[in-house]
């Protein structure tokens, strides 16, 4: 149980690291190609950001004789879908204007 746990803990690091450097970069990329935050926001770190989905989408058809493509379907809807939601929710409770002004 503790190995699952150290395991689990260390993914989080690993994704805190590795979202701050994604982040860093492609303000860096936006700087020397002289593209504008919202070009590398929305196209270059969207499409990163959606990688894994992207990879499970194509294991699941590949390996998965029936259902794959349903598996393949939900796994981009539902993570569409939370990640809006998640979006909607931080709004709510930030209440005055939106959270995303500033960032």
């Amino acid at each position: 149980m503790i190995l699952i746990w150290g395991q689990f803990l260390l993914a989080v690091l690993i994704i805190i690291v590795a979202g701050s450097s994604l982040s860093k970069t492609g303000h860096e990329i936006g700087e020397k190609t002289g593209l504008g935050g919202l070009w590398v926001g929305v196209m270059l770190l969207a499409v990163t950001t959606s990688l894994p989905e992207a990879i499970t989408a194509v294991g699941s058809v590949l390996l998965v004789p029936e259902g794959g493509a349903d598996l393949a379907v939900g796994d981009v809807l539902g993570s569409n879908l939370f990640n809006l939601m998640i979006i909607v929710l931080l709004d709510l409770i930030h209440g005055k204007g939106s959270f995303l002004i500033n960032s």
